[in-house]
């Protein structure tokens, strides 16, 4: 199986999950999805735009593995 810069495999199974988020958490996310929505003139569901939010802190953690140690 091929494999990225970090081992894992590069093709992934997609996987449904359920989770139950705070009241306020909740709200953050539908207001994001609304201005999403006013930027993009695009309408998505919050289910919608949470792997894409989630891919993209998943890609900016593997990157900062990558970057190399600050001096003190």
């Amino acid at each position: 199986m091929k494999r990225n810069n970090h081992g894992q495999p590069k093709t992934r199974t997609l996987s449904k999950i359920t989770i139950n988020v705070s009241a306020s958490l909740n709200q953050a996310l539908q207001d994001y999805a609304t201005l999403y929505r006013q930027a993009d003139a695009e309408s998505e569901s919050v289910a919608e735009l949470i792997p894409f939010m989630l891919a993209e802190a998943e890609e900016r953690y593997y990157a900062m593995l990558d970057e190399p140690a600050m001096a003190a």
